[in-house]
């Protein structure tokens, strides 16, 4: 997949999935036009503040995506939850540079999400 597939792509997947069911509704009522079976809600599992997970690849290099990224972990998480993720991140042993790599921008990424909680 080129560049500008992959990027197409990832706007169609932001725009038709909602954070809640009643964000989707509302889209739906202000779209008469638009498919509902194309219009999705988050599981919570994907929800930052119900995620047990730490993102990493592409979502971590991406400036504007790290940094929504990180306001969102800041408000779904205490400092607390996030730095026992970071511990668990820290402990990963790294099978090859690319996993090293990821594990070093998942503890920044960590870091940076737990100054956040410290600025509220």
């Amino acid at each position: 997949m080129n560049r500008i597939t992959a990027r197409v792509v990832e706007r169609y997947k932001e725009a038709t999935e909602f954070p809640t069911e009643d964000a989707k509704r509302k889209y739906l009522r202000d779209h008469p036009d638009a498919d509902p079976r194309n219009h999705t809600v988050k599981s919570p599992a994907n929800h930052p503040g119900g995620r047990k997970d730490v993102p990493g690849g592409n979502d971590l290099r991406d400036p504007r995506k790290r940094n929504k990224l990180i306001k969102e972990y800041a408000a779904g998480n205490t400092a607390k939850k996030l730095e026992k993720m970071l511990n668990q991140v820290e402990n990963k042993q790294p099978k090859n540079d690319g996993e090293q790599r990821e594990i070093q921008d998942q503890i920044r990424f960590l870091n940076d999400a737990i100054k956040e909680v410290g600025k509220k």
